[in-house]
């Protein structure tokens, strides 16, 4: 055998923890219950939000893979928003979630004008039963706490949610709201939090699942935000 050449052997131990790592990520996707989170599988099973509201008059954005923008793989999900009047929310859900668990989100983001980013994000959707049982009502957030540019026009945003444990289900969502202009997203991942444990990039970096503001913490804090101290 030549030098530098893998023996056969090699070859199959690389390749059982190929197929363990992926067999790993498959479960990993599974237990969140969400699926086609890199866009690579066309649109299904996204759906838009007023595709099931005869009431709804209004403008019906453009939305679908685009196989010619995406931050990796072959595609990515484009919305094309074509009035202020009118938003789109392309989704899909699962009562995969485990209850009480906490998340972090993170995807990449590539909009045709720096002024679409504060109008187009990703939103979470809790449904949780109403106080009368009749019906469910909703909790909405947009877990987007860091936001870092990158080439290509993409930014990268992550942010972390909690799922209630009175939650029925979750729905991820990708907002695009009072803008006029393209909006790619890509890359999307959830991955829950276990034992506690968050990862961030610093030391120095606020994260509030790791931080929890509470007594004379916050105390202290609201006392700078009423002086409109120049440190916050």
């Amino acid at each position: 055998m030549a030098a530098g050449q893998p023996n056969a052997a090699s070859v199959c131990i690389l390749a059982s923890l190929l197929l363990l790592a992926a067999c790993g990520l498959s479960r990993a996707d599974e237990a969140v219950g969400f699926v086609n989170l890199d866009l690579e599988s066309g649109k299904e099973p996204w759906g838009v939000w007023y595709s099931d509201d005869p009431k709804y008059a209004g403008p019906r954005f453009e939305y679908g893979p685009d196989t010619t923008v995406a931050k990796s793989g072959k595609a990515s999900m484009r919305i094309v928003a074509t009035s202020r009047d009118a938003c789109a929310f392309v989704h899909q859900s699962t009562d995969k979630f485990r209850p009480g668990a906490q998340y972090e989100l993170s995807y990449w983001v590539k909009l045709t004008s720096p002024d679409m980013a504060k109008t187009c994000d990703i939103k979470i959707n809790m449904r949780y039963p109403s106080e009368d049982g009749k019906g469910l009502r909703m909790k909405a957030v947009t877990p987007s706490l860091f936001s870092q540019p990158a080439e290509g026009g993409w930014t990268h945003r992550r942010g972390c949610f909690t799922v209630d444990k009175h939650i029925k289900f979750v729905q991820i969502g990708l907002h695009v709201r009072d803008v006029v202009g393209t909006v790619w997203y890509d890359d999307i991942r959830i991955r829950e939090f276990t034992d506690g444990q968050v990862s961030v990039d610093s030391m120095y970096v606020y994260y509030p699942l790791q931080v929890k503001l509470e007594g004379d913490m916050v105390r202290r804090f609201g006392k700078l935000a009423s002086a409109k101290s120049p440190f916050l």
